[in-house]
This record gives structure tokens, sequence and C-alpha cells, in this order.
């Protein structure tokens, strides 16, 4: 079960971001033949994604540039016919799917991330730093529970009810402790006793780790 999902996920993220039978291949270190297959029967069953390809391509070919559904404008140059039989061309194309995604993803991120920052900051707690698609955030203990609750009430839903085009949560998790050596995870409903017993085992188990200076 685990192998096939990890293959999904492969063929999946390769087809999106533009690999060709021959990158998937490499990758999951089977034929070209094989993966022409895999490539057949995932747009057999996600037909929609076939039709992104081909459209964004169009797009980059007509204009030389893509637009995101933020209205992000992108330019592919490369997409110039002067380029055609070039190896341009084609990073130019499979760049275009790509930025769609990407820079959607990132947008999306960091508004949701913004107004997150919004809504614990009364609770004082703030944002420290974002990492791609992850934030970390400094609270007061007393009020961690209502904290980890908001975070989880505003990645999950804010970005639906903000973007009309975006039908299904994005899905987030949750980690607590007293630093990026030693955290534990928490769900939403987390309660603040159970909070606060999850950082105390973080915390002894840093001390563990790293030392008695870190009490």
């Amino acid at each position: 079960m685990g192998n096939r999902q990890s293959r999904n996920n492969i063929v999946t993220f390769s087809i999106l971001y533009g690999s060709s039978e021959g990158g998937i291949a490499i990758q999951l270190n089977i034929s070209k033949e094989e993966a022409a297959r895999l490539m057949a029967l995932y747009f057999t069953t996600f037909p929609k994604v076939r039709d992104y390809i081909e459209e964004t391509h169009l797009m980059a070919k007509w204009n030389q540039f893509v637009i995101t559904p933020l209205g992000q404008r992108k330019r592919e140059y490369g997409t110039y016919e002067c380029f055609r039989r070039t190896a341009a061309y084609n990073a130019a194309l499979r760049n275009g799917q790509n930025v769609k995604i990407q820079s959607t993803t990132s947008s999306v991120g960091l508004m949701t991330f913004t107004e997150l920052n919004r809504r614990i900051k009364p609770l004082g707690a703030i944002s420290t730093c974002t990492v791609y698609d992850s934030i970390e955030i400094e609270c007061p203990i007393d009020r961690a529970a209502e904290v980890i609750a908001i975070c989880y009430d505003t990645l999950d839903n804010w970005p639906v009810e903000t973007f009309d085009w975006l039908e299904l949560p994005i899905g987030c998790e949750g980690d607590v402790g007293v630093s990026w050596g030693e955290t534990k995870i928490v769900h939403p409903g987390v309660t603040q006793v159970e909070v606060e017993a999850l950082v105390q085992k973080t915390k002894d188990d840093s001390i563990k780790t790293f030392g008695e200076w870190l009490q």
C-alpha cells in the first residue's frame, strides 16, 4: 500500500510539473514504455489534468505569458517561435504550467498567514517566520490552546471562504514545543491542559538532547 501510494504521488507531481516519460521512468526505475502506460492511465483517470496542461501551454504560446487564478502574470519568453527547436521552448512550457500552481499556492499561503497573524495578535501571539508552506508562531503558554484553535480555523477555512475558485480546504497540521528540535503534534480541539503537558514533554526532551542550560 505504501509503495503504491508513493508511485501515485510521483506520477502526479511529475506530470503536473512537466516531467517526460523518460523523467518518470528514471524516478520510478521503470522502462519508458511502462512510464508511458502510467501517464496514459493517469490522464484517462483525470482528464481535467490534461485539459489544464494543454490550456496552459496554449496560453503561453499565444501570449508569451500565463495568468494565475489571482491575476498574476508570469512572462514566458522562451515560447517565442524563434526558440521552438530549443530546450528553452519546452522549459518555458513546463514553467508555465508550474507557475500557475506554485505562484498561486505561494500567494494564497502568504495572504492566509497575514490573516492568521492579524487574528492571533490580540492573544499576545505573533508569527516570527515563514518557510515555504510553514509558519512559526510564538505565543504565551496560557493562551496556546486558543491560538492553536485559531490557526486550524484560519488555515483550513479562510482560504475557501475568501477565494471562490478554491473548492476544498488546503488542510494543515501543527506542532508545539520549546524549540525546533523537539515538537509534538497537536490536533484541532486540543485543550490547554493537554498543550501544557506536551510543551513540558518537549522541554524535558530538549534538556536531555541539548543540555541543562535550556532550563
